[in-house]
């Protein structure tokens, strides 16, 4: 039994701080009431900011997008992300178009966005959308 506990700890310590907190979720919050938008809308208004002061590194969650006839709409990854995009195939950066509307893709126009953390912090890019 000792040498399970041993293994699941070292798990555990491999775990980034964001999947920790996730385990830790699945441990205090009933099965029928977990959401994934919730806990990280829960997570990033109350918790990452304590994480940010302390220079603790995490993901930070992709937006993802979707396309209705010409209509392209963002989804911010939680409550109140900020998601940053560009439509000429360039890297979005803190200066980028800040998404707050659906809007038209160009004609050849290639989308990338990234959502940003109020001190700058940004999760990975993510080119495309997905048809719908």
């Amino acid at each position: 039994m000792a040498t399970n506990i041993a293994t699941l700890e070292a798990k555990v310590m491999k775990l980034g701080i964001e999947d920790r907190a996730r385990l830790a979720e699945i441990g205090w919050t009933p099965q029928s009431q977990r959401a994934w938008p919730e806990f990280w809308s829960r997570l990033a208004g109350h918790h990452l900011a304590r994480l940010d002061a302390a220079g603790i590194l995490y993901r930070i969650p992709l937006p993802s997008a979707r396309q209705k006839g010409q209509e392209i709409s963002i989804v911010p990854p939680y409550e109140g992300a900020q998601v940053r995009y560009m439509v000429d195939g360039s890297e979005p950066g803190p200066g980028s178009t800040l998404y707050s509307r659906p809007f038209e893709l160009p004609d050849k126009g290639v989308l990338k966005m990234r959502a940003f953390r109020p001190n700058g912090r940004a999760s990975r890019t993510v080119q495309g959308v997905d048809p719908g």
